[in-house]
């Protein structure tokens, strides 16, 4: 009988083993905060599970497209987001860019022309109603 490895998903068609997920949340369970943790098998527990699942594909994906942009994620240093920079970005997307150096190099290189100014952006001009 053959047996497969339980998977996260499929990255361009590429298994991502389960294995690395339950690590993490082994990891979270013996870790220093492991007393703020839902209870294992509870509906909380498996929202904690989509969570940590999330932050991983996107760290998986992030890793696929700064080796398909050949980024040099080793010059990524590691950050530490203030609480208002984390509400931004929302909370995976968070974890993911504090965690993985794909994640921050992926995020310099699409932002990289991205000017922020104080100005709001212009209102569209309105659409003429179609009586």
């Amino acid at each position: 009988m053959h047996t497969h490895e339980p998977l996260l998903g499929l990255l361009d068609g590429r298994p991502l083993p389960r294995a690395e997920l339950d690590a993490r949340l082994a990891a979270l369970r013996a870790g220093p905060r492991a007393s703020a943790l839902p209870a294992p098998g509870t509906q909380q527990d498996r929202q904690l599970t989509r969570w940590v699942a999330q932050v991983l594909l996107s760290e998986e994906l992030c890793a696929a497209e700064a080796a398909a942009r050949g980024l040099d994620c080793a010059t990524a240093s590691p950050v530490h987001l203030d609480q208002r920079a984390a509400v931004e970005l929302g909370s995976i997307a968070a974890a993911a860019f504090e965690g993985s150096a794909a994640v921050r190099a992926v995020y310099e290189a699409v932002t990289a022309d991205v000017q922020v100014t104080e100005q709001p952006p212009a209102a569209d001009p309105p659409r003429p109603s179609g009586n």
